[in-house]
């Protein structure tokens, strides 16, 4: 079963079941420490749920949230993030190649047009029929590149769809006329500010250049140019790259890569002044290169870039894949089972026994909100974890996969361990005091160790572990995870005999996004 809005939270991927609401007394699925949140689906254009969203978010409690398509949910979240951002990445370098790839062509094609233009200057040509003549010029190429650039854009996209079509709910409205509108405006602006000096120097030829072929003219020096440019780029991109950190290291990557191809090339241009040559055509040549060295370090950087460029992006296509594989443990769990009730710990633990499977271990789970630390109230306190309610467990053993970094284990009566990350956002230290709020009465501990959580372990993790009997009080329920490769005749035994307990099968869900991510990589090459 898909379902398109299920989102990319463990805890919210087993398949859903509509019932009406009178009926699910009768189910016994809710119990005293079961999870239960209710939520509120708004449909409408993009104007009216964005006008919607910022009338709602001033009115919202710390407990309630708006989620919009983009949010992230865990560790399964968080590859579709980097996914995306490997996306962006690929556009940030398909840019930056249409740059160095427009710069060199019309270097070219305006250096090819010179003596035609000191020729119909010699035969009375003005500058405005010049300007005229070479703009029309411009606007035709421009005119023919939006045109294909348009149909082969239309056409990759199309395929995209089809590589994409297994992993898809359903069937994407069709593109809109926006990207076609960016990409023409993008596509002007680049042409515009690697063009307009080239195109200087064309309207600046002197009629003498019909004579002497050395004749060039002078207009805005590459000196000054190049860098004007490249700040103005680097503006342009600032505002598709927002704040990522891994687009802005490989502008940065790239903007080095080229100052350092253009000092290279410097030094390599004084060996060559140096040397004494043999060969007529090698003289020629590199005469033609200390001409206008300028000229020549630009091009260089262009094509150095450009070949990074293509060597990353193929780099990318199998990294995409690598680090999401390298995250997952081999032998880590892919099924939990949450929403189990005090009273269905023990013949739970008999039915697994009974298949020969050993669980990680068994975490009851209590609801609570963390609501002063040393007495002094969070309320106001930004922090996520400070706006909803917490997870909070007790366990008499330390998971093996929550190593402590500071302090002492185990917690004793009224000690509590934490977890380093949070503890480092709240400022929180060792003998430090937090004072919770579940749903029956108020608690507090004192924080005698600190624990180093991977979140993207697919594995139980919890913010705050007590000793046993600390959250008696409140209403617990269980959760466990297992490994479990020999067919679903167990699993379906499993459900009929606890039909409250929810079964999450995680290997599916990995699956799932490895098939994703693997068209994403297949994106990345097209």
């Amino acid at each position: 079963i898909q379902e398109p809005d299920s989102g990319f939270n463990p805890f919210q991927m087993a398949p859903r079941l509509m019932m009406n609401l009178a009926d699910v007394d009768k189910t016994g699925a809710v119990q005293p420490g079961s999870r239960v949140t209710w939520r509120y689906k708004f449909g409408g254009n993009e104007n009216q749920l964005d006008g919607y969203e910022k009338w709602l978010l001033p009115q919202l409690k710390p407990e309630q949230r708006w989620y919009g398509l983009e949010q992230d949910e865990g560790a399964l979240g968080r590859s579709m993030e980097r996914s995306q951002q490997f996306l962006l990445l690929s556009a940030l370098l398909t840019l930056l190649l249409a740059v160095a790839a427009v710069a060199v062509a019309m270097n070219h094609y305006c250096r090819s047009r010179y003596d035609l233009v000191a020729i119909l200057k010699t035969l009375g040509a003005g500058r405005a029929q010049l300007r005229k003549l070479i703009v029309g010029q411009w606007l035709m190429v421009l005119t023919l590149s939006a045109v294909t650039g348009g149909a082969i854009g239309l056409l990759f996209e199309n395929v995209l769809m089809v590589l994409l079509k297994p992993v898809l709910p359903a069937a994407l409205p069709p593109a809109s006329l926006w990207p076609w509108l960016w990409a023409l405006g993008t596509m002007t602006v680049i042409s515009l500010l690697v063009g307009l000096r080239p195109y200087r120097l064309l309207l600046a030829t002197q009629p003498l250049r019909v004579l002497r072929n050395d004749v060039v003219a002078n207009v805005w020096p590459l000196k000054f140019y190049l860098p004007i440019v490249s700040v103005v780029v680097v503006l342009l991109l600032a505002g598709l790259m927002g704040g990522s950190m891994l687009l802005w290291a490989v502008l940065a990557g790239a903007v080095v890569l080229a100052l350092l191809c253009g000092v290279l090339g410097w030094m390599l241009l004084n060996v060559l002044r140096r040397m004494t040559l043999k060969s007529l055509p090698l003289r020629l040549a590199v005469s033609r290169l200390l001409r206008q060295p300028w000229s020549t370090l630009s091009q260089l950087s262009a094509f150095s870039l450009s070949f990074m460029l293509l060597a990353l992006l193929l780099v990318l296509r199998g990294d995409l894949l690598d680090r999401w594989q390298q995250q997952l443990p081999p032998e880590s769990p892919n099924y939990f089972l949450i929403n189990i009730a005090t009273e269905q710990v023990a013949p739970l633990k008999a039915f697994l026994a009974e298949h020969q499977i050993v669980p990680e271990s068994f975490y009851p789970v209590v609801r609570a909100r963390l609501t002063a630390i040393n007495d002094k109230p969070t309320e106001g306190n930004e922090d996520e974890a400070l706006n909803r309610e917490l997870n909070l467990t007790w366990q008499n053993t330390r998971p093996d996969h929550n190593p402590i970094v500071a302090g002492n284990w185990p917690p004793k009566a009224d000690e509590v361990s934490m977890e380093e990350g949070l503890a480092k956002r709240l400022n929180v230290a060792l003998g430090d005091t937090v004072t919770f709020m579940g749903d029956t009465q108020e608690f507090r501990a004192k924080v005698t160790s600190l624990r180093k959580v991977d979140w993207e372990s697919l594995r139980p993790n919890f913010y705050f572990i007590f000793p046993e009997g600390a959250l008696d009080g409140q209403p617990q329920s269980w959760l466990t995870s297992f490994r479990w490769e020999n067919g679903n005749g167990m699993l379906t035994q499993l459900n009929r005999q606890f039909p409250t307990i929810s079964l999450l099968d995680i290997g599916a869900i990995l699956k799932q996004v490895g098939q994703v991510l693997e068209q994403v990589s297949r994106a990345l090459e097209v």
